[in-house]
């Protein structure tokens, strides 16, 4: 027997069965792994992307990795260009711009919160995240240094305890690290971010809304001097050369065979 709820008779009866809701899909999972990706610096800006290859990486149908590229694009993580098929977008300099100009008064507003709010046990996970991100900079592990800044803004997220910049700014997290990845790969930004993430913990030790909300300013700011500079027409971001070894976490397992990897000469591959 059926169960249904009435909402009203304009709108008519609704099964309660269309309030169900499914399992994550292999698409789903597709888009979270290629974000991943792009944020990681694993997929650099103005990299072209070759499905066969995102399929044998994610472990995924042409059909699942197609619709997740769809979304991507929606999302401007992902540029499809005619006759040349799809790539990791590259923010242009005025795009940048924009998305700074946001972000440093939304991280301005989190630094006051996080100074308010912030736990003992909170501050110390906040300086730890600033030491791992010191040993990546220092090897100058990109990938490794995109992680740990992005492990450090959860910390922050979780201590303002302001779910409305926090929702606002996870909004802006995909486009954020694409372009913290282009910021961090200028020479040297490693050893400066670290000093400048050190004095936004200070701060928030200290309990200091004010000099929280101006350690994060300063900090943005100085991020986008840097990725300008990578942005700019004269320091174009460099397109990564073509990896052969899949990025560590990126596999998929696949769900039946409707989601491995197509063969060459499938009919779906066309």
């Amino acid at each position: 027997m059926l169960l249904y709820y009435t909402i009203a008779p304009r709108l008519g009866t609704i099964l309660l069965s269309d309030f169900k809701v499914l399992h994550s899909t292999v698409r789903d999972q597709a888009v979270e792994k290629l974000k991943a990706a792009i944020s990681s610096g694993y997929l650099r800006p103005g990299q072209r992307l070759i499905e066969r290859d995102l399929c044998e990486m994610c472990g995924v149908s042409r059909t699942s990795m197609r619709e997740a590229l769809r979304i991507l694009e929606g999302e401007k993580l992902i540029v499809n260009v005619p006759h040349k098929g799809p790539s990791v977008a590259v923010p242009s300099p005025e795009e940048a711009k924009q998305i700074y100009e946001v972000r440093i008064e939304l991280e301005a507003l989190l630094g006051r919160y996080a100074a308010a709010n912030a736990t003992k046990a909170q501050v110390v996970a906040l300086h730890s995240s600033v030491d791992l991100f010191d040993i990546a900079a220092r090897a100058d592990d990109l990938g490794e240094m995109v992680r740990q800044a992005d492990i450090f803004y959860s910390i922050l997220f979780e201590m303002s305890g302001n779910t409305i910049v926090v929702d606002l700014l996870q909004k802006l997290r995909a486009r954020i690290n694409t372009l913290r990845a282009t910021s961090m790969s200028q020479r040297g930004r490693g050893s400066h971010s670290t000093k400048e993430m050190r004095a936004i913990a200070n701060a928030v030790k200290k309990g200091d809304p004010e000099l929280a909300a101006k350690a994060l300013a300063e900090h943005v700011r100085q991020a986008t001097a840097a990725a300008l500079s990578k942005l700019g027409p004269d320091s174009a971001v460099e397109t990564a050369r073509s990896n052969k070894t899949p990025a560590p976490g990126l596999q998929l397992a696949p769900s039946s065979k409707r989601d491995r990897p197509l063969p060459a000469g499938h009919p779906e591959e066309h």
